[in-house]
């Protein structure tokens, strides 16, 4: 790929993205759907106590909004905290 193809490649998506709105969760028709919700629970941990639970609070209104519409919300975390000490190998 080229450094013209890249940047008419940049061109295009970008007019695409001007031209076609992204749906939020006002537009869906979330009731009776289970809805997967990619959340980031990484959270800085000391002593086995979490110190900052702004990501996890942060996601509440879109959980709430989702089962409020009358959907299930499904959280899907990849957090990235070390295994307890019982289940490291």
């Amino acid at each position: 790929e080229t450094a013209t193809q890249s940047t008419w490649g940049t061109r295009v998506w970008k007019r695409m993205a001007a031209i076609v709105p992204k749906k939020g969760l006002d537009d869906l028709e979330l009731s009776g759907k289970k809805v997967l919700v990619r959340v980031d629970y990484n959270v800085p941990v000391k002593k086995g106590v979490i110190t900052d639970d702004f990501r996890i609070r942060s996601t509440l209104p879109t959980i709430n909004k989702i089962i409020g519409s009358g959907g299930r919300a499904l959280p899907v975390s990849s957090t990235h905290l070390p295994l307890p000490t019982l289940f490291r190998v």
